[in-house]
């Protein structure tokens, strides 16, 4: 990181030590190995405070990943932090997360009863938002932090990611249209 730029250099430093802890790594491989794949089929038709219903015991590493960030957005949105310092380790993961779990909030964010939040993981979504700018040519965002030589070395980055984000997205979509169904 280019420390100039870092604003608030002691919150950075907290969220990069959450970001890599072993807690955090476990719960993002629950999100995509587990969740993804076999809890969110069956969520589809649900909103958020249905979660603990339906799936009772991992409920929470849902949550807790999702307020992570949420968290990481508000200080970006609120410019404790900058959005730059902290989305290259995590731009992939948060983006594949709000892609997963986006259906979900915005059904939660329906005013269907009376508990219903217009503004339900908006922080979370301000950061999905916000790196929008970089799908394009997401290696802009590494040589920001890493400089021109990481791009050379992986000179396939912004292609790879792009494609993986598309046939993740497929992948949600063909479980969105089987519960359709």
């Amino acid at each position: 990181m280019n420390a100039g730029n870092i604003k608030n250099p002691n919150i950075i430093d907290e969220v990069a030590k959450e970001w890599w802890n072993e807690e955090m790594a476990k719960l993002r491989k629950y999100f995509f190995e587990k969740f993804v794949e076999e809890e969110r089929p069956n969520l589809l038709t649900k909103d958020l405070k249905e979660l603990k219903v339906y799936i009772p015991k991992n409920c929470g590493r849902v949550m807790q990943l999702c307020f992570f960030y949420d968290r990481i957005g508000f200080l970006c949105a609120s410019e404790i932090i900058d959005a730059d310092d902290i989305l290259p380790p995590i731009l992939h993961s948060m983006r594949k997360t709000w892609l997963a779990i986006k259906y979900v909030v915005d059904k939660y964010r329906e005013p269907n009863d009376e508990y219903f939040d217009p503004i339900y993981m908006c922080a979370f979504e301000w950061l999905f938002d916000k790196s929008e700018r970089y799908m394009a040519n997401p290696s802009q965002l590494y040589v920001k932090i890493y400089g021109e030589r990481f791009t050379t070395v992986y000179g396939q980055l912004d292609q790879n990611l792009r494609k993986l984000e598309d046939d993740f997205k497929k992948k949600l979509a063909q479980q969105e249209e089987i519960t359709e169904n």
